[in-house]
């Protein structure tokens, strides 16, 4: 799950790029590039592997706002689902 960029990366896609990292504030940005989806799912773990957030967010212009006011200081893995495509980010939550 860490590493887990599946075949859209290895197809040369557009990875999503994921700011301010690490998120100091309540909110993390996701750059799409060029997707054209209308939403992403957004799955947010602990390193141990528990489930902490599940939710989809909209997506406009190629961009996603996250949410994190309720998750922890800590570091996560970020698991996105869009296009049917599915892409994961480590982000530390300060």
């Amino acid at each position: 799950l860490l590493d887990g960029f599946d075949d859209a990366f290895m197809q040369g896609k557009l990875v999503p790029r994921t700011y301010p990292n690490p998120v100091k504030h309540d909110h993390l940005s996701i750059d799409f590039g060029e997707v054209h989806d209308n939403s992403v799912q957004i799955d947010i773990y602990s390193l141990s592997g528990s489930l902490i957030s599940s939710r989809v967010y909209p997506v406009q212009d190629s961009m996603a706002t996250i949410d994190v006011s309720q998750v922890p200081s800590g570091v996560y893995v970020l698991k996105m689902i869009v296009d049917s495509s599915t892409f994961s980010s480590r982000i530390i939550r300060q």
